[in-house]
């Protein structure tokens, strides 16, 4: 008999729990039994793999790129699969992967079993999947409140991006790469494992989530008309030829700041400077499309 999957789904949230339906239709005409855990009040989701792990074959997650952020830990631990409804106002990580955007396809696409082992990133204690940064993101986290993203959905990202752009402050950070260290003005730096993050934004053009490095960058322009007029370099992640932006590549990096500054990561605030990066390679198996199965690697956290 097969075993359950465990699938977590916040139903709280409308269009969570209206994907979540239409996966759960899918799932049920191939007869392989879900669990289902409540988790209205429930905030560690590693927690829930980790009690479950003896009793599922795979965690199916309903939501964004934050959601499975919490659940990190917990799929490390145990080494199970990841499958991944789309259901998040970003969904930055299902766009580096190329997964479909219905319930049902990427339900579809989960029963298939075609998977992928990706790598997983940390910044101190804290683990991540997209990308880490401090500066304008930081503020683009604080402007981008739940209302907000109710009412607005994508277009959210857009609005609180435009208030940080004009807010924007620049700062002093020492950057230590494998190969040098740096000292930098910013407005903002960003260190990432795949390749989109902040609703399709691009850490760069050639990153990729199981490349096994870490891609760092600092924007260093002062002013909200420099950085708009960057802005669709960063995009499409051609930024690396301009003169004002810092690249790096590496599988460890520290950032040091004057004062602490926070740190978003996947979304959320997280941590602070000073603030060390690095790589977990072949770290985490999704089910995802087109990519052949290397082995896995069980990394220490």
């Amino acid at each position: 008999m097969t075993k359950p999957f465990l699938f977590l789904a916040n139903r709280q949230a409308r269009q969570c729990a209206l994907r979540a339906r239409q996966a759960e239709t899918e799932f049920q005409k191939t007869g392989v039994p879900l669990i289902k855990p409540d988790l209205s009040n429930v905030r560690d989701l590693s927690r829930l793999i980790l009690d479950h792990a003896d009793k599922v074959d795979r965690v199916i997650v309903v939501g964004g790129d934050g959601s499975i952020n919490s659940t990190l830990s917990g799929l490390l631990k145990t080494q199970l699969p990841l499958g991944i409804i789309p259901a998040g106002t970003a969904n930055d990580l299902a766009r580096t992967l190329n997964l479909p955007d219905t319930p049902v396809e990427a339900a579809r696409l989960i029963l298939s079993d075609q998977k992928r082992v990706i790598d997983v990133a940390q910044v101190n204690d804290h683990l991540f999947i997209n990308a880490a940064s401090l500066g304008l993101s930081v503020n683009i986290t604080r402007q981008l409140t739940r209302s907000l993203k109710k009412r607005w959905g994508p277009f959210a990202y857009a609005l609180a991006s435009a208030r940080a752009v004009f807010r924007a402050k620049p700062f002093h950070v020492h950057v230590t790469t494998e190969q040098e260290k740096v000292y930098l003005k910013t407005v903002q730096l960003v260190v990432g494992n795949g390749r989109y993050f902040g609703t399709g934004m691009t850490v760069h053009e050639q990153a990729d989530i199981d490349d096994h490095s870490l891609d760092l960058y600092s924007v260093g322009v002062y002013h909200w008309w420099s950085i708009l007029a960057l802005l669709p370099s960063l995009r499409w992640g051609t930024h690396q030829s301009y003169r004002s932006v810092y690249n790096a590549r590496g599988r460890r990096f520290r950032i040091e700041t004057r004062v602490p500054r926070p740190i978003t990561a996947d979304g959320e605030i997280l941590t602070h400077t000073p603030a060390d990066f690095l790589i977990h390679p072949k770290a985490l198996t999704v089910f995802a499309p087109g990519m052949n199965l290397p082995t896995l690697s069980t990394p220490k956290i």
